[in-house]
């Protein structure tokens, strides 16, 4: 019989955390679950000890690139690809999870309204070490005040990914491989910095989204991973989060009218304001209508879209 959750551990050089890692999948409360191990030809002792797990009992497969592929997205692909379960979980293999994630999310995801599309849970920020840091910042407009919510995927898109990415860390999500499977635009291939940011906004465009509001997650950052390499270049991490932020204003996604009166100002500012463009061309921003962007986003912006977030109620909330 088929588990209902896959959980892919995509792994690169990463063999110092593996056993803890490994350790908090299979030390989970909610037992129906496969776990796929995927290394993409590692250079230190990955190898080693992912071959100690070969006959887990919950690991249903191994693969071990003879070549690195490049693209974390292609390592995603690859194990949703030897996925035999309803939801996938890619646990990045230097992350941490507390015990009650899976049973909590699948709870979620199984009697959510509608069309589940994915649910996420809340992020403690861990350094190399594995200790708690003051970073704050990662969880944006929801906050940890406990019980679950549930959140049409235009409102979630409006309320937390317009200025970035709202679901920072592929190890706090667990999401329908249906969804998946469904996604038309795969530009997230081609990125470096920002395609998890577009995979995350094609996965819940037109379904629905839960969020546990509860830290569960612990997001390793260590300065070695793709975000802070993202920092160090800003300017091609800053033309693929335009190229996102563009494809949140032409989709078809209910985005108040605030926020894609804020994204066309953005996207203006980060080309500065060159109207020969044809990227804000095909925005229609010029010259004269950018003047009452800017007023918009200097006189009220604040206020209105306060309101409008204010007004997007959750479809429904688990204790």
């Amino acid at each position: 019989m088929a588990p209902t959750v896959s959980v892919i551990v995509p792994n690169y050089n990463y063999a110092r955390y593996l056993p803890q890692r490994l350790e908090s999948i299979f030390n989970q409360t909610y037992d129906d679950y496969e776990v796929i191990i995927l290394d993409d030809k590692s250079t230190d002792d990955s190898a080693a000890v992912i071959e100690q797990y070969r006959s887990h009992p919950k690991v249903s497969k191994i693969v071990i690139n003879s070549e690195n592929s490049g693209s974390p997205f292609i390592q995603w692909e690859k194990g949703l690809g030897y996925a035999r379960g309803k939801y996938a979980w890619i646990a990045e293999a230097d992350d941490l999870m507390e015990p009650t994630f899976l049973e909590k999310a699948v709870k979620v995801m199984e009697e959510g309204p509608g069309d589940m599309r994915l649910t996420m849970a809340l992020s403690y920020i861990i350094d190399g070490d594995g200790n708690i840091t003051d970073r704050k910042g990662y969880d944006r407009r929801i906050w940890p005040t406990g019980g679950a919510v549930v959140y049409s995927g235009s409102n979630f898109i409006a309320a937390n990914m317009w200025e970035g990415n709202g679901v920072y860390n592929a190890s706090q999500v667990l999401f329908s491989i249906d969804a998946f499977k469904q996604v038309a635009n795969t530009d997230y291939r081609k990125m470096r910095y920002c395609g998890d940011w577009l995979f995350w906004i094609e996965i819940v465009r037109n379904g629905n989204v839960g969020v546990i509001r509860e830290k569960l997650n612990r997001f390793r950052k260590h300065g070695k991973s793709v975000t802070d390499e993202g920092h160090a270049k800003l300017d091609a991490a800053m033309k693929e989060s335009r190229h996102v932020q563009t494809h949140i204003l032409s989709s078809d996604a209910a985005i108040p009218a605030g926020v894609k009166r804020m994204l066309r100002y953005r996207i203006a500012r980060a080309l500065k304001c060159d109207f020969s463009n044809p990227a804000l061309q095909m925005l229609n921003i010029n010259s004269r209508n950018f003047v009452w962007l800017w007023i918009y986003k200097h006189w009220f912006f604040s206020g209105s879209y306060r309101k409008a977030i204010e007004a997007l109620h959750p479809l429904a909330e688990f204790d």
